[in-house]
C-alpha cells in the first residue's frame, strides 16, 4: 500500500479486508433509522441491516497528486453512530437533486421524484422508493454532479464492492 500511495496515477479507496461488524442490539432500530431519515428501506437493505450495522474500520481515500490530501473516513455507515454524516450526505444530494436526476436521465435511468437517496458507504447511495423489492445503488459525487447506476440491486452491489471477483 505504501508504494501505491506515491504513484501519481493512484486513486481510490482502500478498505481493510478485516472488518469488525457492528450489530443491531434490537431490530426495532431499523424502523427507528427509517423514521430518522423519513424513508422506507428496501427489504434486502432491512435484511442486510439485521446482520450488519456498519463497520468500525475506517477507509483510506487516495487522490494521487491532485493536490487533495489523503483522507480517512467511515466505512459502511452505522446507525446511530453515523447519523449526522448520513443526514449531511442526504442534504448534499438534495441540494443537487435536479442535476443528479438529469445526469442519470442522460444515462437512461429515471430517478423517481419521491425516491429517497440513502448513503450506505462513501458516496454509494441506495434508492428508496415505494417498491420495497427494488434496491438500486447509485454512485454520486455531489459537488462534481457525477452520478451513475453502480448496480441494479443491493446484492449485486455488495458482491462487487466487497467481494470483487471472489
Amino acid at each position: 500500500m505504501e508504494s501505491a500511495i506515491h504513484q501519481s496515477n493512484c486513486f481510490g479507496v482502500s478498505v481493510s479486508t478485516r472488518y469488525a461488524l457492528e450489530s443491531w442490539p434490537v431490530c426495532d432500530k431499523i424502523a427507528e433509522y427509517e423514521n430518522a431519515l423519513e424513508v422506507r428501506f428496501p427489504l434486502d437493505f432491512r435484511a442486510f441491516l439485521r446482520v450488519m450495522n456498519g463497520t468500525d474500520i475506517p477507509t483510506l481515500n487516495v487522490y494521487a497528486y491532485s493536490g487533495e490530501p489523503h483522507r480517512t473516513s467511515v466505512g459502511v455507515y452505522s446507525y446511530p453512530r453515523d447519523l449526522e454524516i448520513v443526514e449531511q450526505r442526504i442534504e448534499d444530494v438534495r441540494e443537487s437533486r435536479d442535476e443528479i436526476a438529469t445526469d442519470l436521465t442522460n444515462q437512461g435511468f429515471d430517478l423517481p421524484t419521491e425516491a429517497g437517496l440513502v448513503p450506505i458507504y462513501g458516496h454509494r447511495y441506495l434508492v428508496c422508493t415505494s417498491s420495497l423489492s427494488c434496491s438500486v445503488v447509485l454512485s454520486i459525487v455531489v459537488h462534481s454532479t457525477d452520478a451513475i447506476v453502480y448496480e441494479k440491486s443491493l446484492q449485486e452491489y455488495l458482491k462487487r464492492e466487497f467481494l470483487g471477483d471472489a
